[in-house]
């Protein structure tokens, strides 16, 4: 009896089974050259030696929990590439989620083709290029999605009850995962809202719904600021604007924000995007009439509110990955708008969207090949340089005793240096921390951690202060490099 019982429920599963396969046969087509260059990537670099997790980095638990779980272990290992296929199959299972509420419980193959564009922005691209992060990433994203699932047709209490604590667990989840998510649920509430509007449900009803929505999403808020201890350590700060700099405070966030995404973007890109963005707006007024105003409006408010909490801090990282849920400012409409697709000259206005699709689709494919030879430049710059120092310095008891500075950066190979100049994504995706030998914290990774150097590096001081000619003297000058000593230290300055 149990075992038809279990045969009947996994049944529910197999109308979704194809869909799935399609969004994730796309990532994993995108994504294949990086899975293929199988690159460390920045924090990656540090994990798989030491195996260390995310509880000091601002209360990652859920994140921590879910990669020891991965790994059947007390520590972290480079199991890649199963963490980011696994990272991929979540995005897809979002895909699929957000076209079946969206459609109305049905799965049309072109609204769910459009929802690839979550994982396939330029700048959120670089969510998956870590081993170790990416899965706890699309975790953050995949929980957010999730509650929608349970969005109250009517606001009755036994589903207001469930809709409730499914979102308060997920929230949770969210933020002891990854924060740049938190804008996600919010972003989907908000569209909800306006397919139950849309549907012609009652305006007090939906406001109801939603005003639950925003009360669960604070109470989890301030759950996981008051009621979690306070990280040990921070690599930056998360100090929120005052009440009085509030409004000009989050303008400006938003603003730089803008920028960084529009930057992104090449000229073909930004012609595809605007094409793209015509042709959406035309079918939103074809298929809502007037209603599609208000979608613009909705969208206008979702795009700022995507980017989530970052937006009220004093400083936000302005880095690639913390755009991750600006997919979710624009998917729902561009399934509101394509779902009902019926003629010629609908699926033409869809076009510049799949072709824009295609373009992100290859940049990532290029960026993959780009990174595996930038990999290969920084390996031989490493052990050239290792090379010549241990030459210098034979001795291991000298060697220890002289702290070592290196300043200055490698920086791209020549493939990379290609991808960079056709595509401006990639200099926000590779910088002085990624690109294998730098001054940067993680640029020194390689030489610090991988060749059994029992050196020290020197943080405290500027090189020029640490490195005065008048105090080091020149052992080796080459064409990548120049090595100066003295009695105590050793400075490196990268060409």
């Amino acid at each position: 009896m149990k075992i038809e019982v279990l045969k009947k429920r996994l049944l529910v599963f197999k109308p979704f089974i194809k869909p799935f396969l399609v969004v994730f046969l796309i990532y994993v087509l995108a994504f294949l050259a990086v899975l293929r260059a199988g690159v460390s990537f920045v924090d990656d670099r540090g994990r798989a030696i030491f195996g260390y997790a995310w509880t000091s980095d601002f209360n990652r638990f859920s994140s921590t929990a879910f990669g020891l779980l991965m790994n059947v272990n007390d520590r972290l290992l480079d199991i890649s590439p199963w963490p980011q296929i696994l990272g991929l199959a979540m995005l897809s299972v979002v895909g699929v989620m957000l076209t079946y509420v969206f459609c109305d419980k049905k799965i049309k193959f072109l609204p769910l083709i459009l929802t690839t564009f979550v994982g396939l922005l330029p700048l959120t691209v670089e969510c998956w290029l870590y081993k170790f992060d990416a899965p706890c990433i699309a975790l953050s994203v995949l929980v957010s999605v999730l509650p929608i699932l349970w969005w109250p047709k009517k606001f009755e209490k036994k589903a207001v009850i469930k809709f409730s604590l499914i979102s308060l667990f997920c929230m949770l989840v969210m933020w002891t995962t990854y924060q740049a998510s938190s804008g996600v649920f919010l972003v989907l509430c908000l569209y909800m809202a306006l397919r139950d509007y849309l549907k012609g449900e009652k305006c007090l009803d939906i406001i109801k719904k939603l005003m639950l929505a925003i009360l669960v999403f604070v109470i989890a808020a301030l759950a996981f600021k008051f009621l979690l201890p306070e990280p040990e350590k921070s690599y930056r700060s998360n100090e929120m604007l005052g009440f009085s700099e509030l409004i000009l405070g989050v303008w400006n966030n938003f603003v730089m924000h803008i920028k960084l995404m529009v930057g992104s973007l090449n000229v073909w890109q930004m012609i595809l995007a605007g094409m793209a963005g015509i042709g959406m707006t035309i079918l939103v007024f074809w298929r809502y009439r007037m209603n599609g105003f208000l979608v613009l409006i909705i969208f206008l408010v979702a795009l700022p509110l995507s980017i989530g909490a970052y937006l009220l801090l004093v400083k936000p990282p302005l880095t690639a990955r913390s755009l991750v849920g600006v997919g979710m400012s624009f998917v729902p409409v561009l399934i509101l708008a394509t779902k009902d697709i019926k003629s010629f000259s609908g699926y033409v206005l869809v076009v510049p969207s799949l072709v824009l699709l295609y373009s992100f689709s290859m940049f990532v494919l290029a960026f993959g090949n780009g990174l595996a030879d930038q990999e290969r430049w920084a390996n031989y710059r490493v052990e050239d340089l290792v090379s010549k120092l241990s030459e210098l310095y034979p001795d291991k008891d000298d060697v220890a005793s002289k702290k070592i500075k290196i300043e200055g950066d490698i920086g791209y190979s020549k493939v990379m240096q290609h991808v960079v100049d056709k595509y401006p994504a990639t200099k926000e995706l590779v910088t002085i921390q990624t690109t294998g030998l730098s001054s940067a914290a993680w640029g020194l990774t390689k030489i610090r951690s991988y060749h059994n150097r029992p050196q020290v590096f020197e943080e405290n001081y500027a090189y020029e202060d640490y490195c005065n000619p008048e105090i080091v003297e020149v052992r080796a000058n080459t064409y990548y490099y120049t090595i100066s000593d003295n009695i105590d230290r050793i400075c490196v300055e990268l060409k």
